[in-house]
């Protein structure tokens, strides 16, 4: 029999001869006698060896048919060495087995399949690691796919609320499918064929170092008249992403650099005069003092988060920037500018005016 076994026990002397189906795997294609059990054929001819039983006849099945099947069926499969993990905003989705199976799981009278003429079966198992606190509309975006030949067959409902699964994918003979996990409308692929990730889009987060440590203090005052002011801000380390809650995907070729800083105080003096007022409005930092180039050239932008501010102490933050995925050196500046005005019951000199403070330069190696 093949993967459907019929067990009749027979006395033989004081004992019984059983055997344990649940020892025997569904791959194997046949199974050794019990030991001190000789098998013996009505017509007198040799029994087959365990592992030369021919597989009975089975139904083909549809060219460029996509099915789940159970995990067993690559029991005997390999294990990509790299690239085989897929990120996404929602989850993380990684290839743990993958290989040719030479059979379907079918049911009822056809209990398995073979492929078509000039087809063959690939298989993935894949683990999906949900991340935890998921955006709802990020949610509702998510779907799945397999691609065969250009043609697209949606396992969406199979794999939404799967840990893990198993994959079968009909191909043309040495040809290959691909596993499609789309998240809030980009798409990323997997190959049946080696395992591993065959799209290059979302690049910045499969680059070889994604954090980085920076430790670059900023620190200046400016006097104009009786007007003083003290800035302070402490750039503290950078993150790649492909992906930003509020702005989305970065553009394709593109990645978001997240460049975080902490305590961030703008000081106005002097504060009050003899009488006891306060003289000057909290000088404000405007906005465009961070500036980047890009391997040597004006490449990227700064999006938003510039450390400025109004007077007030900011405990920390972070300035998003958008260069290229295969950007090797940042050239961070840093020139802040101001404006400062007294207040309207005080009479200091001057009365208003801008100011400029030192400028700051230092490189973020991403390679």
């Amino acid at each position: 029999m093949f993967d459907e076994l019929l067990f009749e026990p027979r006395l033989q002397g004081d004992g019984q001869v059983s055997v344990d189906a649940s020892t025997i795997s569904v791959g194997q294609t046949g199974i050794e006698p019990p030991a001190g059990i000789e098998l013996y054929r009505p017509d007198g001819k040799e029994p087959i060896q365990a592992d030369q039983v021919p597989m009975p006849f089975a139904p083909q099945a549809d060219r460029g048919v996509v099915a789940l099947a159970d995990d067993e069926v690559l029991a005997g499969g390999g294990t990509p060495e790299k690239n085989n993990v897929i990120y996404t905003p929602s989850e993380d989705v990684k290839v743990v087995k993958f290989g040719g199976v030479p059979r379907l799981q079918g049911g009822g009278e056809a209990p398995y399949y073979v492929p078509a003429e000039n087809e063959e079966f690939l298989a993935l198992t894949v683990e999906i690691d949900r991340q935890s606190g998921g955006d709802e509309e990020i949610e509702s975006s998510r779907s799945y796919s397999v691609r065969i030949d250009g043609k697209i067959n949606s396992i969406t409902d199979d794999l939404l609320g799967a840990s893990r699964a198993t994959i079968v994918a009909s191909v043309a003979a040495g040809k290959d499918a691909e596993l499609i996990a789309g998240v809030a409308g980009v798409e990323q692929t997997l190959s049946f064929r080696t395992g591993e990730r065959t799209s290059k889009t979302a690049g910045g987060w499969y680059r070889d170092v994604t954090e980085f440590d920076i430790n670059k203090g900023f620190d200046d005052s400016v006097k104009i008249g009786q007007f003083e002011c003290r800035h302070r801000v402490t750039f503290v380390g950078a993150k790649i992403s492909a992906y930003d809650r509020l702005e989305g995907w970065a553009p394709e070729g593109q990645m978001w650099v997240y460049l975080n800083w902490v305590d961030s105080i703008t000081d106005t003096e002097p504060r009050v005069t003899q009488g006891g007022l306060i003289q000057y409005q909290s000088a404000k930092i405007a906005a465009g003092a961070v500036g980047i180039v890009v391997d040597g050239r004006t490449a990227g932008k700064v999006v938003n988060g510039e450390p400025a501010s109004d007077g007030s102490y900011v405990r920390d933050g972070r300035v998003l920037l958008q260069i290229p995925d295969t950007a090797k050196n940042v050239e961070i500046t840093y020139s802040p500018k101001g404006t400062f005005r007294a207040r309207s019951y005080s009479d200091p000199n001057p009365g208003s005016g801008s100011f400029s403070l030192t400028s700051m330069k230092f490189d973020l190696t991403l390679s």
